[in-house]
């Protein structure tokens, strides 16, 4: 995904986007903090005075809010607001520039304040103990489509590409899983069943996502197979969820531990305003480990190379937070446009893939 930039007006125009990302981002930080602004911008120069992206250690930021009250942090300004000498020309500019923004600079986790937090088992890695995925052979993912996409045959063999490191189940719809109730059973795991059941580490969807504009509760997941198309409405998931828990004794309780959720499609990430619905409440407070998606529309090609990006990452040792990021400066470098800023994380980002410990004897 490598390309040059040789005419100046070319980095021209990517100066002009960033330009306009920063008017935005700091169009928005006046409207939500007015008067309160300068201060808010000293907490993060005194917490982060060194952030950026040649940073050795990217800072580590957790938001906590109500569903329908997340500040999108990650598309402001923040670090070196004041500073506007620096030019985009080339690679390392944009880099400088770009690194303003917590999207590319940090890690960025979301929290839903009544959620519940996800137990997983330990490991230690170097000094310190961290939460792992526990399937050391493999990591197990559950794979939905829409064929529709235009780069979806490469998404898909990019996951059959990693070989015994990663179990793909799937993709889904096509096979025995045809229809909306096949889809909602792959989903919801059975919701108090949690991995250590046969159920996967991970759910990916490769797929489109829409809110609809008058319906306040009509977010869909828009899935296809060859002959067939599926769309599973929000409301189809917490029907389906609380049938599972009301048919279910009370003493299998609900479990923190079901998959984690990559939802590569646009703006799944998206509340509907009204209600606060969204994607990532569901999957939060019905217990699953995480959430990744994104809060606008991002091109096919764009979010099939930051998938195989984050998985390539992911594999090989690295954090999920570290995986999002790095993909997201993968992005940035690969496109000179900052669209991986657009994926947002609500999972913590310690979680690691446990490897086979021949794996593991050389370190």
């Amino acid at each position: 995904m490598q390309s040059t930039l040789e005419d100046p007006e070319e980095w021209q125009d990517v100066e002009s986007g960033m330009s306009e990302l920063s008017v935005v981002g700091r169009a928005m930080l006046a409207r939500l903090f007015g008067k309160e602004l300068p201060r808010f911008l000293d907490i993060f120069d005194d917490l982060f005075p060194d952030a950026g992206y040649h940073s050795e250690v990217p800072p580590s930021i957790q938001l906590i809010s109500e569903v329908d009250t997340v500040v999108p942090l990650e598309f402001f300004p923040v670090f070196r607001y004041g500073d506007n000498s620096v030019k985009i020309s080339d690679e390392r500019t944009l880099f400088e520039v770009a690194s303003r923004f917590p999207g590319i600079a940090a890690n960025v986790r979301r929290h839903i304040s009544d959620g519940p937090v996800a137990q997983l088992p330990l490991r230690q890695v170097g000094r310190i103990c961290v939460p792992v995925l526990t399937d050391a052979d493999e990591l197990a993912v559950t794979l939905f489509r829409n064929v529709a996409l235009e780069k979806i045959d490469k998404e898909i063999d990019k996951f059959h590409s990693y070989g015994s490191r990663l179990a793909v189940r799937g993709p889904w719809p096509g096979g025995r899983v045809v229809d909306r109730d096949g889809i909602l059973a792959e989903i919801l795991c059975g919701i108090s069943g949690g991995m250590g059941k046969g159920w996967p580490d991970m759910l990916h969807f490769a797929c489109h996502c829409q809110t609809g504009p008058d319906i306040p509760t009509d977010v869909t997941i828009r899935l296809s197979g060859e002959n067939q198309d599926v769309d599973v409405r929000l409301v189809h998931l917490e029907e389906r969820s609380g049938q599972l828990l009301v048919s279910q004794p009370l003493a299998v309780g609900r479990s923190n531990n079901l998959p984690l959720v990559f939802l590569n499609a646009c703006s799944s990430a998206v509340a509907e305003p009204m209600t606060g619905a969204s994607l990532p409440a569901f999957f939060l407070r019905n217990g699953y480990i995480g959430f990744v998606g994104t809060e606008a529309a991002v091109p096919d090609r764009v979010a099939a190379a930051f998938s195989g990006m984050f998985y390539r990452e992911f594999l090989s040792g690295q954090s999920l937070g570290q995986s999002i990021l790095q993909a997201k400066r993968a992005i940035l470098a690969g496109y000179r446009n900052p669209l991986g800023i657009l994926y947002t994380t609500y999972a913590d980002g310690d979680i690691y893939v446990e490897k086979p410990e021949e794996e593991d004897s050389s370190g």
